[in-house]
């Protein structure tokens, strides 16, 4: 049986997961927010794509998709907005909400990075075939690992009034951790969301790169 979360990460990915030179991506933010359909965006905001500066030579830079007013210049358009996303857009009190809410969460994973930003790294796993794209995996037994526990699972509570909560549960492999299943909660009230926090990681496959950027 398809996993309908497994479906929706999938299509969000093919629209925004590369190692492309940044100065070749493409962002077309109609299409994101076709497969982001239970999140609204009220009028007066857009969609916004950050793409990694190479002027922080210090620290290096990620990428990420974040809401904000529409007027503001794209030049202004800085880290400071991402914090204000969760404030700026309506999200459906419904397991498919959180999942899309955390899938836009963690975008700064899947897109352009540069020098430290690489820390950030993330490959998600929505089944266990997607194991096959990760090297350090592919003559690994993984046998242990239920296939319950490589698939995208959303607990959906709701609580009192318009109060709702969400568990989200995800696997993803990075190369300071190895294959990793962790656990966000995420809270919203009236379609808003008003906390988002990780709770569990649990290491399915320990690995470390040694890589220093």
């Amino acid at each position: 049986m398809r996993n309908p979360y497994a479906t929706k990460g999938r299509k969000l990915h093919s629209l925004i997961a590369t190692k492309r030179i940044f100065r070749s991506y493409v962002f077309e933010p109609g299409k994101i927010l076709e497969v982001l359909d239970r999140i609204t965006i009220p009028e007066g905001m857009a969609l916004r794509c950050h793409l990694i500066d190479l002027s922080r030579h210090c620290t290096g830079d990620n990428s990420f998709l974040y809401v904000c007013r529409d007027e503001v210049p794209e030049d202004d358009n800085k880290y400071g907005f991402i914090d204000d996303t969760w404030k700026n857009i309506t999200v459906e009190p419904s397991a498919m909400g959180m999942w899309q809410t955390y899938l836009l969460m963690t975008t700064i994973h899947v897109m352009p990075f540069y020098w430290h930003g690489g820390y950030d790294e993330r490959t998600f796993v929505f089944s266990r075939s997607d194991l096959r794209r990760i090297p350090e995996l592919r003559w690994k037994s993984l046998s242990h690992v239920e296939d319950s526990k490589l698939q995208p699972e959303v607990k959906f509570t709701r609580g009192l009034d318009s109060e709702c909560m969400g568990m989200v549960s995800n696997t993803y492999w990075t190369e300071w951790g190895g294959l990793i299943r962790e656990t966000v909660i995420i809270n919203m009230e009236d379609g808003k969301i008003t906390a988002h926090c990780p709770v569990f990681n649990e290491v399915l496959f320990r690995y470390d790169s040694g890589i220093c950027y």
